[in-house]
């Protein structure tokens, strides 16, 4: 049977699964405006040689409109078929939609499959600014969740342990700010059975939707909370009161604090085996078969992980998302002018790999479309002007959708850290024009 197989592929579908398992409506809804889409399309049409045309099914008189929300998806929907495709976002879909008495078959034949008709998708259009704001989770909430249906505690726990976490401080509490201070302000509650308890959030998104009068926090990583926290069998309270809410015993919290020297050794481990492997050079083949590019250099070097303050010298800010590579075809034999991923400022060039990119911005994890092997990633690289939101540069990373500024390039970041540029948007002619470093 099709999609029997099937696993999430990004946070999107992730998103949804929990959100189909729980029965959280808005969640599945706000997840679906947040995904690009992708729509099958002919093969001469994929070559130009004819016009886009929808790709439609008939049901009882019903016509649906096909779209998927990866390549996996698809894969799984219509297994061993050729499918090429063209990406969209939710909101220009909407916006071009055909007929209105055609309906849209999302993901057929998967556990996350739904149909919506005409007038439900521009409800959902409507209230996407709102929807995906305040429902739509970030990476690493995704894989929180896609472990928690799972019962998974290990991938809960290490997910947790390389993300940085909120300690909310209570209202009426002191100035101190350091966890390591008896007069810290902690915030005290009870869970439901009994148990005292100190809450923690994934993000802000979270903890106003628990605390919605709390307007001060603190930013630490599970670890250094663990090795501050107070005595008193206090359990940890991680996103109580919401989907993703889960409880940490007391020995498991103060267990928690003697793993600081294991992970370092395993990290050391990890580098080790690295340095022990054969270098080798990887070619990776585009939805296209084709393979546009050289392959990537060879002699990797070890990444080494550089402090989240890591000075970018003099350069001016420059903003950046990292492109799944499924999606790149589309912007390079489409001339694809959208983008979403978490916006965040570039480091200085040279100082990062594609691996410490993905644990900076929580991207590894079971369904992503990175892996800790890549030997490069492709990012979306672009200067900010005067209508960019301040706060894009600054902060953790951001969950944005944007139209592809004119001037902005497609860098490769290779393992060994050096960068290339493989393409410039010139959004005057809507077309991305090939970069070749030498």
């Amino acid at each position: 049977m099709a999609g029997s197989a099937w696993t999430p592929a990004n946070p999107h579908e992730t998103a949804m699964l929990a959100a189909v398992k729980t029965g959280d409506q808005r969640m599945y809804l706000a997840a679906l405006a947040a995904a690009p889409l992708l729509l099958p399309v002919s093969e001469e049409a994929a070559k130009g040689h004819e016009p886009m045309r929808w790709a439609t099914g008939v049901v009882e008189g019903v016509t649906f409109l096909l779209a998927f929300t990866s390549t996996r998806a698809i894969a799984a929907s219509m297994p061993e078929r050729n499918v090429r495709y063209r990406v969209m976002r939710f909101v220009d879909l909407v916006a071009e939609w055909p007929d209105p008495a055609w309906r849209l078959a999302l993901n057929p034949q998967l556990p996350i499959t739904v149909h919506l008709d005409a007038p439900t998708l521009h409800r959902i259009r409507d209230a996407v600014p709102d929807a995906v704001k305040a429902n739509t989770p970030t990476p690493a909430e995704a894989i929180l969740w896609s472990a928690l249906l799972s019962d998974d505690l290990g991938a809960f726990m290490a997910t947790l342990i390389r993300h940085t976490l909120l300690i909310p401080l209570r209202p009426d509490g002191g100035p101190s700010r350091d966890p390591t201070d008896p007069e810290f302000p902690w915030v005290y509650g009870t869970g439901k059975d009994g148990q005292r308890v100190i809450p923690v959030f994934t993000s802000e998104r979270l903890l106003r939707q628990t605390l919605k009068n709390s307007d001060d926090f603190i930013e630490l990583d599970l670890l250094a909370i663990a090795e501050a926290w107070p005595e008193g069998g206090l359990a940890m309270a991680v996103n109580p009161n919401t989907p993703l809410a889960a409880v940490l015993a007391p020995e498991q919290v103060r267990g928690l604090a003697g793993l600081a020297g294991e992970i370092q050794a395993a990290a050391e481990a990890a580098l080790a085996e690295r340095q022990e492997q054969e270098t080798q050079a990887t070619t990776v083949r585009l939805l296209s078969g084709e393979d546009p590019f050289d392959p990537a250099p060879a002699g990797w070097e070890p990444d080494i992980e550089q402090p989240d303050d890591a000075p970018v010298l003099a350069e001016p800010l420059m903003l950046q998302l990292a492109i799944p590579l499924p999606y790149l075809a589309a912007y390079l034999e489409q001339d694809y002018d959208r983008a979403a991923g978490l916006v965040h400022p570039r480091r200085a060039v040279g100082t990062e790999s594609p691996l410490s990119l993905y644990r900076r911005l929580g991207l590894l994890g079971e369904g992503s479309p990175f892996t800790a092997s890549d030997a490069w990633v492709a990012v979306l690289r672009w200067l900010p002007d005067e209508d960019t939101p301040a706060s894009w540069g600054r902060g953790e990373p951001r969950m944005e959708s944007l139209t592809v500024p004119h001037d902005a390039e497609i860098h490769r970041i290779h393992a060994n850290q050096v960068e290339d540029r493989i393409a410039r948007y010139d959004a005057g002619e809507g077309r991305w024009l090939p970069l070749r470093d030498a």
